[in-house]
């Protein structure tokens, strides 16, 4: 689908059409080696996202961050993994859902986190579904911190995002993360092209520059 939103991902200040200032950041190199990109709420619904289908290969994870100054709001705008940057943007879309070709995909954080995986690589280097909901939750100290207290560390390129290798990766299969604006709510899934349609990036949109709340799109 067509998007005619406003659409100021990975650029820095205060774009024409924004509400807030932004400032882009890079959160490092997720790996895609199935070609199937998994976004989700990788607290609570990991292995369980929105699918997109990419070229197998590693990617930079860009975070556009947002802080709303009237009440200090502040988190992720746009998750985005890049995969061209060598190219303008020409056509933005918003995915289909899988269920409803009519209706917009959408990750549902509870989590307040926000993520990109291979969607593949969950069931492969993860441990089984019984182990896997602690480990995320409450990690196995002292030595390996839950996903949540990794999102809030200090040393991460940014206190509100993280870089986790999975448990049982052997390629360094990774979940990248990081804290989304909106706190619990809906993200949109949209994909950004070339003008002859080869995509450039799949991206979380948070709709913090849209004055219409994502149930209107």
């Amino acid at each position: 689908m067509n998007d005619a939103r406003p659409f100021l991902a990975l650029q820095d200040g205060k774009p024409d059409g924004a509400r807030h200032v932004q400032t882009v950041h890079d959160l490092g190199v997720l790996r895609v080696p199935s070609g199937r990109l998994e976004a989700c709420d990788p607290i609570i619904m990991l292995g369980a996202g929105v699918v997109v289908d990419v070229p197998p290969g590693a990617y930079p994870v860009r975070l556009t961050h947002v802080v709303d100054a009237e009440d200090d709001t502040q988190g992720a705008a746009y998750l985005s993994v890049v995969l061209r940057d060598d190219l303008p943007v020409s056509q933005v879309r918003t995915v289909a859902s899988p269920g409803d070709q009519v209706e917009p995909a959408l990750v549902i954080t509870d989590s307040t986190a926000i993520g990109f995986v291979d969607h593949e690589a969950v069931d492969r280097c993860m441990p089984p579904h019984d182990e896997r909901e602690e480990l995320i939750l409450d990690g196995d100290p002292p030595h390996t911190p839950s996903w949540l207290d990794l999102l809030e560390a200090p040393d991460h390129v940014r206190e509100d995002s993280a870089d986790i290798r999975l448990p049982l990766a052997t390629e360094e299969e990774n979940v990248i993360l990081a804290r989304s604006w909106t706190g619990q709510g809906d993200h949109l899934v949209v994909t950004t092209h070339a003008e002859d349609g080869v995509l450039l990036a799949v991206h979380l949109d948070a709709s913090a520059h849209d004055p219409v709340a994502v149930d209107d799109v």
